[in-house]
């Protein structure tokens, strides 16, 4: 989707370069920074380097199942889907039963544009874009079901410095 690119092990700032379409992140290394602790133009580049691979990470997970999304998820975690749907810990259902329930469709594919990251704080993050992407139709007879939205998600650091998505919105474009 975006080629070659470089990525950072922000946890030993070696940089290396791999294929997006197989790019991996490890959660529990490269989730791990600080903006303080990088000159303000390397951290820049880097921290929005992190946050865009994260929210890719999230769609990759996506498209294997819902549960697969949940170790990226603060436990506070709100999200806001189309037509009225809010989902926390407490709404019944819940996000953990709504990513766990065997009604879950996995997308088939995607592609993030329009992307823009701005920090907030030292610690958290706010991205947003546009997305085009593709579900299977509940009935084989009918087509693919496509979804184009503008997305919003806010990333934090947690106490344990990983950071997690804390909030997520989308709005339908179409």
């Amino acid at each position: 989707m975006f080629g070659k690119r470089t990525a950072v092990d922000l946890t030993s700032t070696k940089a290396n370069t791999s294929e997006s379409q197989s790019h991996q992140i490890n959660f529990n290394k490269s989730s791990q920074f600080n903006l303080t602790t990088y000159a303000p133009n390397m951290a820049t580049r880097e921290f929005r380097h992190l946050i865009e691979d994260l929210e890719e990470e999230t769609w990759q997970v996506l498209r294997r199942s819902g549960a697969a999304m949940v170790p990226y998820l603060a436990p506070d975690c709100i999200m806001q889907f189309p037509l009225g749907m809010k989902l926390t810990r407490d709404t019944i259902p819940s996000v953990q039963d709504i990513l766990h329930s065997p009604a879950f469709v996995p997308w088939k594919n995607y592609r993030m544009s329009k992307i823009d990251v701005t920090p907030v704080g030292k610690d958290g993050a706010v991205i947003s874009y546009m997305v085009h992407a593709t579900r299977v139709a509940a009935d084989p007879k009918d087509d693919d079901v496509t979804f184009e939205a503008l997305c919003c998600s806010v990333w934090r650091m947690n106490d344990d410095g990983k950071f997690k998505m804390c909030f997520h919105q989308q709005s339908l474009t179409t």
